[in-house]
């Protein structure tokens, strides 16, 4: 054995370490988010107080999430698969398909 692979024999150490490493990041970056949000709430309610004002400033924040989200959903549906396809090893057995399905 050369020492690359771990106990498993599944993936290198270095990938493991690294998709270790992304995932932390990412939940310690989700948890800050919502640490972050509960604050901005609390602010909000401070300066707003419950009415109308808060209610208009709460629906435009939903219609600019809304906007965000198809965006976003949108640019993912054209970018992806696109991508998907381009780092498949052309085999020449015919047309490349996205996420290695022929």
């Amino acid at each position: 054995m050369d020492g690359t692979r771990n106990t498993h024999g599944n993936a290198p150490r270095s990938r493991r370490g690294r998709v270790t490493r992304a995932a932390t990041l990412l939940v310690s970056l989700t948890a800050l988010s919502q640490v972050l949000g509960l604050v901005r709430d609390a602010v909000i309610a401070a300066v707003f107080g419950a009415g109308a004002a808060l209610d208009a400033y709460l629906v435009a924040q939903g219609v600019m999430n809304l906007v965000l989200a198809l965006v976003a959903g949108a640019l993912a549906r054209a970018v992806v698969p696109r991508s998907a396809v381009r780092r498949r090893p052309a085999t020449g057995n015919g047309p490349t398909a996205p996420c290695g399905r022929s």
